[in-house]
């Protein structure tokens, strides 16, 4: 296994150092600190090991809790929520919160429940080891205080959105671990009534698939990414050549090392942000011709 995890490391290594050579130091800075953030949580997840050991009035409550500390401006953003937290999980966070202050004074810990995942034991009828993302074990463990939860309650104490509570839900009732109380998964609604299904069977061991992502909601982080690069490509041009008409702009575009091909519609919105930056503008009596007019 070690012999495994060092041939994968190696090979990250090399396709970085390509990526490096190819493109430059920009597109490689967001993956060095995305990889010194792994390498360092693990070194983390060792000394707050020790760090419990050497207090003996430190218990926690809960096995193999572990935390991976990522960095924000490396990595995409996490959806924050106000979740209500089981006692034993909320214990272990505040233990590793006061650890962390030991050692890290000026930077501050935001949990993000939407990244991380749980292992759950489901006894009924026979034991099953359930491992699901952190939202659907959250939803899952409210059951232990309650036969039946309304779909209100649950968004309102996992703390999500209609939209974000209607797919982990979802995700939940396909295994048939989480029933309708009606026993109708087709058809319910924002006012259904749910529990848990006492006759579920499965194998000793079940991974749950995440909660589908929405949709078209925004764009994602690589193509807002890719608008800034074609935006600084047509500032570069328009500003050597001073004056183009839209057919020789694109092909300029294409003779750019972007590693990428734009398409119409991303060009044409750089073009009208650039226009209302005042960074070029039309001819008004050709629409088709951009000048450079930025000082």
């Amino acid at each position: 296994m070690k012999d495994l995890r060092g041939s994968l490391l190696r090979c990250c290594r090399g396709c970085k150092l390509l990526v490096y050579c190819s493109c430059g130091e920009n597109y490689t800075a967001q993956l060095e600190g995305m990889y010194s953030d792994i390498i360092q949580s693990k070194d983390q997840v060792q000394d707050f090991k020790t760090w419990i050991e050497s207090k003996e009035s430190h218990m926690i409550p809960l096995e193999d809790f572990k935390v991976t500390v990522l960095s924000f401006a490396n990595w995409p953003y996490f959806q924050q929520t106000a979740a209500q937290i089981p006692s034993e999980l909320s214990q272990c966070i505040g233990i590793y919160e006061e650890f962390w202050k030991q050692r890290q004074v000026y930077k501050k810990l935001n949990w993000s429940f939407m990244a991380g995942t749980l292992t759950l034991q489901y006894n009924q009828p026979e034991c099953v080891e359930i491992t699901c993302t952190s939202i659907q074990g959250l939803a899952l463990l409210l059951f232990n205080n309650a036969d039946v939860l309304s779909f209100p309650e649950i968004c309102a104490k996992v703390g999500l959105s209609q939209a974000q509570g209607r797919r982990v839900l979802s995700s939940l009732m396909w295994p048939a671990i989480l029933l309708e109380k009606n026993d109708s998964p087709d058809k319910w609604k924002e006012s259904s009534k749910f529990r848990l299904n006492s006759a579920f069977k499965g194998a000793a061991r079940i991974t749950l698939q995440a909660p589908e992502e929405e949709e078209g909601k925004c764009k994602t982080k690589v193509e807002i990414d890719r608008g800034i690069t074609v935006e600084a490509g047509v500032v570069k041009i328009m500003k050597a050549k001073k004056e183009l008409c839209y057919d020789e702009l694109v092909e300029e575009l294409g003779k750019l090392a972007l590693n990428f091909v734009p398409d119409g519609k991303m060009v044409d919105e750089s073009i009208e942000k650039l226009i209302a930056d005042e960074y070029i503008a039309r001819d008004p009596e050709n629409p088709k011709v951009l000048k450079y007019v930025a000082s």
